[in-house]
């Protein structure tokens, strides 16, 4: 029903020097569902556009004014199977009217640093829910504008292998990102090899799957649609067998 707050999040460095934690926080949006005018906003519109959006922002946390922040921020047209990759220091935001599948490269001790939220209020106090726009700034990266984002950060990949009635792609890959974003795509069945790193599976597309150890059957999941299942590094060859009907879509995630 509305927008994501407009945030970024910070590299490896700033979550050690200022957070006493590891790891950076890496971020995709996989679109699953998408509803008229759906956007996601990704980057800066041009390189003057980060200095110009925080100028205007910093203001409108003391006025509580609205800002235009699409005249600021690039936005890309959403719609199912789009892929974005959001290295940390990447201005984003999901944009109303769509489902998104998102992977990060944390789950404890993630940081979120709000820039813009349209003046909602809080409804404890009363008052515009608060930003981060200190951090932010020191954190952003302004040179990602929308030329950087069509070439490095939508739907970059290619088919790595494919066979009658299926096929894998990658549908996203950033030398800044160590996970690997993939699709499954077949009729009624395709086989993979955890290889020693774990998966982790989505149903994007199709009713209903089974997932299935190829050494030991009696191992299995059945994943309905957004479903998810995360395939433990030592389960080895399995196959996701198709139990509805139509194309199925599996989002994978791996190790790089």
């Amino acid at each position: 029903s509305g927008n994501m707050s407009i945030q970024c999040h910070p590299d490896e460095k700033y979550v050690v020097t200022n957070h006493g934690e590891l790891g950076r926080q890496d971020e995709s949006y996989y679109v699953v569902i998408a509803g008229q005018g759906a956007k996601t906003y990704l980057g800066f519109q041009n390189e003057n556009s980060c200095a110009e959006f925080f100028e205007k922002a910093e203001q409108a946390e003391k006025t509580h004014e609205l800002i235009d922040y699409q005249k600021y921020v690039y936005a890309v047209d959403s719609v199912p199977g789009t892929q974005v990759m959001i290295p940390a220091g990447t201005i984003h935001a999901s944009g109303q009217n769509q489902v998104i599948l998102e992977i990060g490269s944390l789950t404890v001790g993630s940081y979120t640093y709000k820039l813009y939220d349209y003046q909602r209020l809080d409804p404890q106090t009363g008052l515009p829910r608060p930003i981060h726009l200190k951090m932010g700034k020191e954190v952003i990266r302004g040179e990602r504008d929308a030329k950087y984002v069509r070439e490095n950060l939508v739907n970059h990949g290619g088919v790595v292998r494919e066979g009658e009635g299926y096929k894998e792609i990658i549908v996203g890959e950033h030398d800044l990102l160590y996970f690997s974003l993939r699709n499954l795509i077949f009729d009624k069945e395709i086989s993979d090899n955890t290889n020693g790193d774990f998966h982790v599976l989505a149903l994007v597309d199709g009713e209903k799957v089974r997932v299935e150890s190829k050494n030991n059957p009696e191992l299995y999941y059945e994943m309905n649609n957004l479903d998810m299942a995360v395939i433990p590094a030592h389960f080895g060859e399995y196959t996701v067998k198709n139990l509805g009907v139509g194309t199925v879509v599996v989002h994978k995630t791996r190790l790089k």
